[in-house]
């Protein structure tokens, strides 16, 4: 995959800074993809076809990621894709075989923030529970940092994200694979500039809506319009096309 592939319009004059950053943001927007596709896929897990990590921490050069059952807690490795969760609790010298949660046919109110603590008193509001009749308790992660709870928020708008783009093609009923792709290929590009965006600006209060498509539409207040017009957009797709965003993550 490569972001900087798509079709750049030349700069015109007296646009040097704007072009600058906008360069900038492209190659971010590189680096944060061929960070990603450097990744290990979770242990015992085969992806499907089109899967793509979109975040992930609990490694060794990344930050710690913590789950809690009961009263006991586990430290492991967290990922995330555009169609899954996956936690492998750290073993002694490898990952265990991954917890899968599909999040294909999920509901964003199925994940939300939470507290942790000794013993399970609700004391760091650092976490996320996430229901599911997949599990005989709810998944809860916590994401352990000392003052804010901004890699808990982070987590949850990326997974929101990745559960609204599903919900988007099972409501719109598409099911052409080039118009599905298309689909997650605009979510997917969103998340790596997001990532991007962070990285280059050393913000983390950014506005996750200036970037993924879904959580923005969620929010506008004529959101379900914009989505209905997006899906008639999408349904018109026939064939993968230069610089459209599943040319870019196939190129």
């Amino acid at each position: 995959m490569d972001a900087n592939s798509c079709c750049d319009d030349e700069p015109r004059q007296g646009d040097s800074a704007t072009s600058s950053l906008g360069h900038q943001e492209v190659a971010a927007t590189s680096l944060s993809i061929e960070y990603l596709e450097k990744q290990e896929t979770p242990t015992g897990v085969e992806f499907s076809k089109n899967e793509f990590i979109l975040h992930v921490e609990g490694t060794s050069w990344t930050h710690r990621v913590v789950r809690h059952i009961r009263t006991t807690s586990w430290p492991g490795r967290f990922t995330l894709t555009n169609q899954a969760l996956y936690f492998e609790a750290s073993g002694v010298m490898s990952y265990e075989t991954a917890v899968k949660i599909d999040l294909s046919r999920a509901d964003a109110d199925q994940v939300k923030p939470t507290s942790t603590g000794p013993w399970g008193a609700p004391l760091f509001d650092k976490a996320i529970a996430y229901e599911t009749s997949e599990l005989s308790e709810p998944l809860v992660i916590e994401f352990p940092e000392m003052t804010s709870s901004t890699r808990r928020d982070h987590w949850l708008t990326l997974i929101k994200e990745v559960i609204l783009l599903h919900r988007f093609i099972l409501k719109f009923d598409i099911q052409n694979p080039i118009q599905a792709w298309e689909i997650h290929a605009r979510s997917i590009l969103g998340i790596f500039r997001l990532h991007a965006a962070r990285e280059l600006l050393r913000i983390s209060s950014l506005s996750p809506a200036n970037f993924l498509i879904f959580l923005l539409y969620e929010e506008l207040p004529k959101g379900d319009y914009v989505m209905t017009e997006l899906s008639n957009t999408i349904k018109q797709k026939t064939s993968l096309r230069p610089c459209s965003a599943n040319s870019i993550l196939k190129g």
